[in-house]
């Protein structure tokens, strides 16, 4: 069994390790394959991998299953250097690239399957980076990672010791607007004008988001129901996220225009 070494970590998962040889290869150091996995996806990465001048071990699959706890694996795991978050300012001077940025701000989120999630919709959507609190919150685990699908290795990240005191430097310093997604909110989120440089706050699974981040908010809205059912009072965290991130879509107010 490899050893793992200090600042190492194990990302599993075809999707993850792709998009890993694709963005970040210098960040792999080996990739280890299922000796019995015979899927053709892993042949095509094999050779990504070859040509990157990654060395590749096979070893029982038991092996790799415990390497990475139990998870499923696909028969591929990396061993690949600690999750390099983004610095706040780098990110956003990125963002002054498109006209009307947009980022996602995460308010205690403690599910790495919810993180991965909103990660993926959040680079399939467009948006410029994922801004998180360093405290009370899960961080970029090899989970998040998978369940990122890939978008972990594209997304931009930043993780910040004040969230609050974040998002006062992204409005007085990059004119970025704050819009709180609140099921209590007044208005739906299609009645505001989002194309604008944008932040998308969204709260956390167990204690929703925090008042004194809300009031750091110029916008509150909600996203209409079809039924109201009290005992479903919420919708999924990354769900919710996902439909936040294609209304300012369809309004044409992120970088790549409406749907």
């Amino acid at each position: 069994m490899m050893r793992r070494g200090e600042n190492e970590e194990y990302v599993y998962g075809i999707n993850a390790i792709r998009a890993l040889i694709s963005a970040h290869r210098e960040s792999l150091h080996a990739l280890l394959i299922a000796r019995d996995k015979r899927d053709p996806r892993l042949r095509t990465l094999l050779s990504s991998a070859a040509e990157a001048g990654i060395p590749v071990h096979a070893r029982p699959t038991a092996v790799l299953s415990k390497l990475v706890g139990n998870h499923h694996h696909q028969g591929l795991v990396a061993v690949v250097a600690g999750f390099a978050y983004s610095d706040l300012e780098t990110l956003l001077e990125h963002g002054r690239a498109v006209d009307n940025p947009l980022y996602i701000l995460l308010d205690g989120v403690q599910d790495p399957g919810n993180l991965g999630a909103v990660i993926r919709s959040a680079f399939l959507f467009g948006a410029q980076g994922l801004i998180m609190p360093k405290d009370r919150a899960v961080g970029v685990t090899p989970a998040v990672r998978k369940a990122a699908a890939g978008g972990a290795e594209r997304l931009p990240i930043a993780r910040v010791s004040n969230l609050g005191q974040a998002m006062a430097f992204m409005s007085k310093n990059y004119g970025v607007w704050m819009l709180a997604l609140d099921q209590n909110a007044p208005d739906p989120i299609y009645a505001h004008d989002l194309r604008r440089p944008l932040g998308l706050v969204v709260g956390g699974e167990a204690k929703g988001m925090r008042p004194s981040i809300k009031k750091r908010c110029e916008m509150t809205a909600h996203i209409p129901r079809m039924i109201a059912d009290h005992s479903m009072d919420s919708l999924n965290v990354s769900v919710a996220a996902g439909i936040a991130l294609y209304e300012v879509r369809r309004q044409g107010g992120s970088s790549k225009g409406a749907l």
